[in-house]
């Protein structure tokens, strides 16, 4: 028998007191984030709702691999999807997790609600909040009486700390008595814009806001991944290939001198100056010919925006440092723009 979910928690409960040793309990835990971007493409195919490959990995990101959440998102009731831009899926992020509609946050509050009614605790509000206040670190079954004032004994406290665990709303810690929030973001926000407003007057809009700055730090790092992968991509066709099919690779570059070609060159990487150095000066790929060749010193931009004239003057002064400090004779300055470039003169 195969069942998933977080009504699994009540009913290991209910099996294992009746059949105590008799099951083995395997955690399957969230996709990976290549099986969750893959999720996110074939739901956008299947919905016909449209997205990119760069806001894919954003929301797998987001959700954390978990593909209740990904399928949530998509057979949401909020009208007219998009999920090729920011707006797009922030504004159904936003009704999944705060509108009384969304399905999100109707399935937690089923969760919440069944472990509150089972042990008819008016202070489970507060015991799962403080411990969502405080999710990056664990706590105690005493810091949190404490910490909250509960009148309560440590096996009463317990009981419903228990209950909590087994609806997935918090998680056991190491020892049998801490606990901390799960690892999960989306639950975070709803909880807290169902209950937080009740208990301290924090304003649900809050929460959105939140979601803007987690979506914005995603995508940095999402571009500077995918910066950083061009970077690896030129550099393993120079190391490789280049210089065994010289025709092809020079048919791809433009304002290249005519005795230019591509070498096995010495050293291959991404160059940043010795902090010996006064200046603060870094390449994205610096390849070393042997002598009589030249040397490339090279730019990487994979993003949406052209290459500026601004950056093409700091980046040729760090091209001319770099050929000083390393005596090169003969180099190559060269600048990969996935976006174009824009207009400039030819004496830059």
């Amino acid at each position: 028998m195969l069942v998933s979910g977080s009504w699994v928690g009540w009913l290991m409960d209910d099996l294992n007191k009746m059949l105590p040793g008799r099951f083995t309990i395997s955690d399957f835990g969230n996709m990976p984030k290549n099986e969750a971007v893959e999720m996110a493409l074939n739901y956008s195919e299947i919905e016909q709702v449209p997205i990119t490959h760069e806001t894919a990995r954003i929301m797998a990101d987001i959700t954390e691999g978990n593909p209740f959440y990904i399928s949530s998102l998509f057979q949401s009731e909020y009208p007219d999807k998009d999920f090729s831009t920011q707006k797009g899926i922030l504004e159904v992020l936003d009704f999944e997790t705060m509108d009384k509609r969304g399905g999100v946050r109707g399935t937690w509050m089923e969760y919440i609600h069944s472990a509150t009614d089972r042990i008819n605790d008016a202070n489970g509000k507060r015991i799962i909040l403080y411990i969502c206040q405080n999710k990056e670190r664990k706590v105690t079954r005493d810091e949190i009486r404490n910490a909250l004032d509960l009148p309560m004994t440590d096996q009463e406290l317990e009981k419903r700390l228990k209950a909590f665990v087994k609806a997935d709303i918090i998680e056991q810690g190491t020892s049998y008595f801490s606990y901390h929030a799960v690892q999960d973001n989306i639950f975070d926000k709803v909880f807290r814009g169902v209950y937080q407003e009740e208990i301290d007057g924090f304003t649900p809009e809050k929460i959105k806001d939140e979601y803007r700055v987690l979506y914005k730090k995603l995508q940095g790092e999402y571009n500077k991944y995918k910066g950083e992968f061009s970077e690896y991509v030129i550099m393993n066709h120079l190391k490789h290939r280049a210089y065994k099919q010289n025709d092809f690779y020079l048919s791809m570059i433009n304002n290249a001198p005519d005795d230019f070609r591509f070498v096995e060159y010495s050293t291959l990487w991404s160059y940043t100056a010795s902090p010996a150095h006064k200046k603060d000066i870094q390449v994205d790929v610096f390849a070393k010919a042997p002598k009589g060749g030249y040397s490339l010193i090279g730019e990487v931009k994979n993003r949406k925006a052209k290459f500026s004239l601004k950056e093409a003057k700091v980046f040729w002064e760090n091209a001319l440092e770099v050929k000083k400090l390393e005596n090169i004779d003969k180099a190559l300055i060269f600048v990969f723009s996935a976006a174009g470039f824009c207009r400039m003169p030819h004496y830059i």
